[in-house]
């Protein structure tokens, strides 16, 4: 038998739903049979798959999936297969809820890729000091936020309530992409997750006195949303992008846009809500930038106490005029 006739030079790949495969078998006979049934073949464990439901014909060059009066059908591309069709290397096959596709040995394999979580930055979300600095300085994030939000004196009951909403938030958010996780590569990483989501609420609850800061010191007033929104959507991104790394197995480049499409959307929206209601009467204007401590600002400006002087001036001469 040549080359061209023998059958041995084709590989079956059998998928799940997301594309992934689950099984490779070399073929070593004419005539495969695919179905639920012990004695097929390939044996698919598919409730929606026939007990005999399709076979596979390898005759020289050409390869034919034939349907064996299957109830749902054996289906190529968009289009079903009644009663044969002609496969060629890389065409898949559904059957029921099963993917076939098959695949010719001598076809090319694509060059193996780069695994960034092993070596570079994203390397070093697996060491347990990064956890714990992670979440230290979440914890100092949100303190420092209570403290520039809270009029009163800090204590451990304002502390608690401030603290405990954003940590089982945190838990959460890690444990979601950790369930992802375990179910795209079978290792939940739940320390990863929890480190990058760690750094991500540090970052997030940081970029609001920062920009309030900012906008105080440079007289940057009109621009505080901006720079707000800018500094949430770098954070978010680059922790989304960080998640992605790890959970799903793609390009960079489309992870990156995708991380940095799902950040502007989550960030923009409030924005750009307040933007369109922007002739409104708010009763709430927004004075955190105004009230920040004198000793953050960095531009010439009157001292606290050339501001009482002139106001006791002009309380004098207000009474004086009277």
């Amino acid at each position: 038998m040549d080359a061209l006739n023998d059958p041995k030079r084709w590989m079956l790949e059998v998928l799940d739903r997301g594309g992934r495969v689950q099984q490779r078998l070399r073929v070593d006979q004419a005539l495969l049979t695919l179905g639920r049934a012990p004695d097929n073949t390939i044996v698919l464990d598919d409730a929606f798959v026939d007990a005999h439901h399709a076979e596979l014909r390898f005759d020289g060059a050409a390869v034919e999936v034939r349907d064996l009066g299957s109830l749902n059908g054996v289906w190529l591309g968009g289009r079903e297969a009644k009663p044969s069709a002609t496969l060629t290397s890389g065409q898949e096959i559904r059957l029921g809820h099963s993917h076939v596709r098959l695949r010719a040995l001598s076809a090319d394999v694509p060059p193996a890729r780069r695994d960034t979580t092993a070596r570079g930055p994203l390397a070093w979300l697996k060491k347990p000091v990064v956890l714990l600095a992670g979440l230290t300085l979440a914890a100092l994030a949100l303190v420092f936020d209570a403290w520039m939000a809270e009029t009163r004196a800090l204590n451990v009951g304002i502390l608690v309530n401030e603290l405990a909403y954003p940590l089982l938030f945190l838990l959460l958010w890690a444990g979601l992409w950790a369930g992802a996780n375990r179910l795209t590569s079978h290792r939940a990483n739940f320390s990863v997750h929890l480190a990058i989501g760690s750094l991500a609420l540090a970052g997030v609850f940081l970029a609001d006195p920062l920009a309030a800061i900012l906008a105080f010191a440079f007289d940057w007033h009109t621009s505080f949303s901006g720079v707000l929104l800018l500094l949430e959507i770098a954070v978010m991104s680059l922790a989304l992008f960080a998640h992605l790394q790890f959970v799903a197995d793609g390009r960079r480049s489309l992870q990156a846009l995708g991380a940095f499409a799902v950040s502007a959307l989550l960030f923009g929206s409030p924005v750009l809500g307040d933007w369109l209601r922007r002739d409104e009467f708010m009763a709430q204007p927004m004075l955190m930038p105004l009230l920040l401590p004198p000793d953050f600002r960095q531009v010439d400006g009157r001292s606290v106490e050339a501001f009482v002087r002139d106001a006791d001036k002009l309380r004098e001469s207000v009474e004086t005029s009277r």
